[in-house]
C-alpha cells in the first residue's frame, strides 16, 4: 500500500467508524463557540471531519449547516445576526466569527488527541500530529470552515 493510500485509508476508516462519535462534539461546540456569535446557534447543525491533503499531511474541516425549517432552503450566514462579542470593527465581525470557529475546531481535535472525548479517540498516528511528538508520521496542516457546504475564505 502506498503512503498516500495509507493516510487516506486511515482517515476513511476513522470517519466511517467514528462519525457517530463526532456528534458528541456538536453541542459543546454550539454552547462554547457559536452561541457567543449568533442567536441562531441552537439551529446550526455541524459536521466535523478529517481529510488527507497529500501523502503525509491532513486537515480538519467543520461544516455548519443552517436551513429554513419550513422550506428546507439553506440560510446564508449573511442572512443571520452575527454578534460582536469582542467589539471588533463592524466590518470584521464575520471574519472573526469564522476565525473563532476555525480555532475552536483545532482546539477540539487537539483536546481529543490528548484526552479523548466521550469515547471519541483519534488514530494514534493522527493524534501524534496534534501532540507535537517527534518523528510523527503525519502532519496537521489546516482547518477549513464551511457554511452550507461552501468553504468560507476571508
Amino acid at each position: 500500500m502506498s503512503e498516500n493510500n495509507e493516510l487516506e485509508k486511515l482517515i476513511e476508516n476513522f470517519m466511517d467508524e467514528c462519525q457517530e462519535d463526532l456528534f458528541a462534539l456538536e453541542q459543546p461546540f454550539r454552547d462554547a463557540v457559536l452561541s457567543k456569535f449568533t442567536p441562531e446557534a441552537p439551529k446550526i447543525s455541524l459536521g466535523f471531519g478529517l481529510y488527507p491533503i497529500d501523502t503525509n499531511s491532513f486537515g480538519i474541516s467543520v461544516n455548519m449547516f443552517l436551513e429554513d425549517y419550513d422550506t428546507d432552503e439553506p440560510i446564508s450566514y449573511e442572512d443571520i445576526e452575527i454578534l460582536n462579542p469582542e467589539n471588533v470593527p463592524e466590518e470584521n465581525k464575520v471574519n472573526l466569527f469564522f476565525e473563532r470557529v476555525q480555532d475552536a475546531t483545532y482546539d477540539d481535535f487537539s483536546n481529543v488527541a490528548k484526552h479523548g472525548f466521550k469515547g471519541l479517540k483519534l488514530p494514534k498516528e493522527i493524534a501524534a500530529a496534534f501532540l507535537n511528538t517527534k518523528d510523527t508520521k503525519y502532519e496537521y496542516v489546516e482547518t477549513k470552515v464551511y457554511w452550507n457546504d461552501e468553504e468560507y475564505t476571508s
